[in-house]
């Protein structure tokens, strides 16, 4: 019974009916609002012909709910991790304290919600852990798509567990790039996956170059564990051998072309198509208390809701970094409002401060404020709008102004002389629509590269340090006056129109960016249901920098010491063949092959046959694994049965006992193996032990079989746990005599050591008996002479 190491057969696919398309938007307003639009105008596109949905964070309920509801998106669910956390750095688990545990604890309920979301969106479920391996809904599905943000990567995992395409919009470009070391570390622990996608054109199902712009990170070990035990698939996307199937995924940037360069090397699945800014009534205008439009951007009533662009007011945005704790807390905050407030006020200029209900900056904002806010509400108005107004807009001087919650930056920034912003890429497209220059203060992700490029293209000074904000003293106050003298030179209000002239010529940039979406729509992949031999497969990273497919860890690591012991007395030949039997995880091919290439200065040498031979399941599966893992297909072959002598072979079959905990050493012969292990091996590493019934043969039947013409064998390598003697029996004469090195390892139970070696010293080999290890009864005997 012979099992190659190719992938799985090419899968069924549903049969067509309707279209899904369900969005995934995780982040601040900047990073999940472009996405809604898209999803409005599909949804009004669709004619009814594509269902939308979309989940997003709690927080922007105010934000998306109207505007997707009118646009006919049929359901919008919410999560509840927020939009916007507190920095914090990364622990190990042993200096973990209760609040690193709660976080862990959010994270898994956030990707429980984001899972729960994208079932009932496609009425499909993922792997489930009680026993539901398979797709079995959604069989209506004519064709679906998942559409994420770059902050959202649980949706790419969950999309193809879910077997349905997935493709990226996001609002920025990649706001992160690989670590230094991440190509030569991935090369390392996975040499096979590495060469294949650096053979690989972009889109096939991906590429090195696509992994290197933007796909790097669904390969960290944050997502290892999460994929194999909740959703079913390979710990490492793109492996071949397991029970995935992938598709090309395209990533499609809301940036304008007139504002980033769009580079050649991009790979072909990536393409920039404009920003996608909301319509003038994606959100209802705020009412301006008169006398604020009137006294302090001078604006006429009539003119209420019309830019003037000429006010001399500065909108300030800093609430979202305040709110991840990237600016401090509330103390922070009032010493930037002071600091600010006094350099407008040396300028001759105003601001408008912007600020999340319930805040830091809020607070900072009422301790400084509540005198004036206190007056302005004992004071009668005569202005309605005032009245109606007065809790958001929460008062200020003469030189400055609040306003708590969400506001239309395309109806606040054409009536501002600039803004003074944090770097997001909402506020900065915003911003150039209004054709106002910008002061950025730059403190995560793409907020530096927007800071760099608004500055480069002349509509903002040199990017504020955050540094600069939190300092004390006149030099501060210095920075910020040369900051705002820039927003008001000719050269920069011309230069800011300019690009607000070509932003409003790209008009067409959603649509294209639907006719994307709706070009990678695809038909459902209905996965194969998962094999058990697939469920509780680890990937283990090796002290040498190896990743190796395995169900026991702890073995595996063994696995790995032991290996040198092998190769003591023997050699592995180049173009040579090697027959492993108890091939387990395939540590010992990997292993050979290192050998072989240890002085080839980086040329893989590799056996020209290497027949492995495994009885046991979930050893195997992880063996294909590792074949595929360290891209060592070319010549292995895989037979799935046990080896034993002519009497037993005749029987067909025998029950092989699988310990779960020590998966390399299941045996025919369990009895041997406990009293022989009770006393060094933990008792709990062989509980939970099933008895599995496996085809058997003898290696000259399988010889006789697959390799009739073979003319030399170079190497035999045999670990049957307690078979040796009837494996050795089961070769004919017609193979021993083109064995050159065989190397056993041998349980000292009734002298079998002793035999073992007398055997191989009656077919003319040189042997070497030594134990194994001090303290155990496993004993290695090798053999090896030279044919003529």
């Amino acid at each position: 019974d012979s099992m190659s190491t190719e992938g799985p057969e090419a899968p069924a696919v549903a049969p067509a009916s309707r279209r899904v398309v369900a969005f995934l938007a995780v982040g601040t307003r900047g990073d999940v609002q472009p996405l809604a639009i898209l999803a409005a105008s599909l949804a009004k596109r669709g004619g009814g012909r594509t269902t939308v949905y979309f989940v997003t964070n709690r927080e922007h309920k105010t934000l998306v709910e109207g505007p997707l509801t009118s646009a006919g998106v049929r359901s919008i669910e919410y999560l509840s991790l927020p939009p916007a956390t507190p920095a914090a750095p990364v622990k190990p688990p042993d200096e973990q304290d209760a609040h690193d545990q709660q976080r862990i604890l959010g994270d898994e309920r956030h990707r429980e919600e984001c899972i729960c979301a994208l079932e009932a969106a496609f009425g499909v479920v993922c792997f489930h852990s009680a026993g539901d391996h398979s797709l079995r809904r959604g069989d209506e599905l004519g064709g679906a798509l998942v559409v994420i943000n770059l902050f959202a990567l649980e949706g790419w995992h969950i999309a193809e567990a879910l077997g349905i395409p997935v493709a990226v919009a996001s609002p920025t470009v990649v706001p992160y790039t690989p670590p230094s070391s991440f190509a030569k570390r991935f090369r390392r622990a996975y040499p096979g996956l590495y060469q294949s996608l650096i053979d690989r054109e972009d889109g096939t199902p991906a590429s090195w170059r696509e992994v290197e712009h933007w796909l790097w990170p669904v390969f960290t070990e944050r997502w290892g564990r999460w994929r194999s035990e909740r959703l079913g698939l390979n710990e490492v996307p793109f492996l071949t051998g397991g029970v995935t199937t992938q598709r090309p995924t395209q990533l499609i940037y809301g940036c304008s072309p007139s504002v980033i360069q769009v580079p050649g090397y991009w790979p072909d699945t990536v393409q920039a198509c404009g920003s996608w800014l909301p319509p003038d009534d994606w959100e209802p205008d705020v009412r301006v208390p008169a006398r604020l439009m009137q006294d302090f951007f001078n604006v006429s009533g009539e003119a209420r809701n019309v830019g003037s662009g000429g006010g001399g007011v500065v909108a300030i945005t800093l609430s979202t970094v305040f709110d991840m704790g990237l600016l401090g807390g509330a103390d922070e905050a009032k010493h930037i409002i002071d600091i600010v407030a006094s350099a407008l006020k040396t300028c001759g200029l105003r601001g408008i401060f912007i600020m999340s209900k319930d805040s830091c900056l809020e607070a900072a904002w009422n301790s400084l404020y509540q005198d004036v806010k206190k007056a302005a509400k004992k004071r009668k108005l005569d202005d309605a709008d005032d009245a109606c107004d007065d809790e958001t807009w929460v008062g200020g001087d003469g030189t400055v102004q609040g306003y708590v919650g969400s506001i239309p930056f395309q109806q606040l920034f054409p009536m501002c002389l600039g803004a003074l912003h944090h770097g997001g890429s909402g506020t900065t497209a915003a911003a150039l629509r209004a054709g106002i220059p910008q002061i950025i203060c730059p403190c995560v992700f793409d907020q530096f590269f927007w800071a760099e490029r608004m500055s480069w293209l002349g509509v903002s000074p040199a990017p504020l340090k955050a540094s600069d904000l939190t300092r004390s003293g006149a030099s501060m106050e210095r920075t910020l006056c040369t900051a705002f003298a820039f927003l008001s030179r000719p050269e920069t209000q011309e230069d800011a129109r300019n690009l607000q002239t070509s932003v409003r010529s790209e008009h067409e940039s959603v649509d294209t960016a639907v006719d994307v979406l709706e070009s990678v729509v695809g038909v459902r992949i209905l996965r194969p249901e998962c094999s058990s031999h697939n469920q509780g497969v680890k990937i283990l990273e090796l002290p040498n920098g190896w990743r190796v497919a395995c169900t026991s860890k702890v073995e595996a690591l063994y696995l790995f010491n032991e290996m040198d012991a092998y190769f003591r007395h023997v050699s592995p030949v180049a173009d040579g063949v090697i027959i492993d039997v108890g091939a387990n995880i395939g540590m010992f091919l990997l292993a050979a092959n290192a050998w072989l290439g240890r002085d080839a200065g980086g040329i893989p040498r590799r056996a020209r046959t290497y027949l492995a031979i495994e009885p046991m399941g979930m050893n195997a599966a992880c063996f294909t694994q590792n074949v595929a893992i360290h891209g060592a297909a070319v010549g292995v072959e895989l037979h799935r049965c046990g080896m034993t002598n002519e009497a037993n072979a005749r029987k067909g079959r025998m029950d092989f006992t699988y310990y779960p905990h020590m998966p390399g050493n299941s045996t025919a012969y369990p009895d041997e193996k406990i009293s022989l292990q009770q006393s060094s091996m933990k008792r709990e590493f062989l509980e939970g032990a099933e008895v599995f019934s496996c085809p058997v043969l003898t290696l000259t039947a399988l010889l006789d079989q697959f390799h009739p013409g073979l003319e030399k064998i170079d190497l035999v390598k045999l670990d049957v746990e307690g078979a040796e003697l009837e494996v050795l029996q089961g070769l004919s004469d017609k193979w021993w005599t083109i064995i050159t090195q065989i190397v056993v390892e041998v349980h000292d139970v009734n002298n079998r050591v002793q035999t073992v070696e007398m055997l191989l010293r009656a077919k003319c080999f040189n042997t070497t008996v030594e134990l194994h290890e001090s303290g155990s009864n496993a004993w290695l005997v090798w053999g090896s002479r030279w044919l003529v």
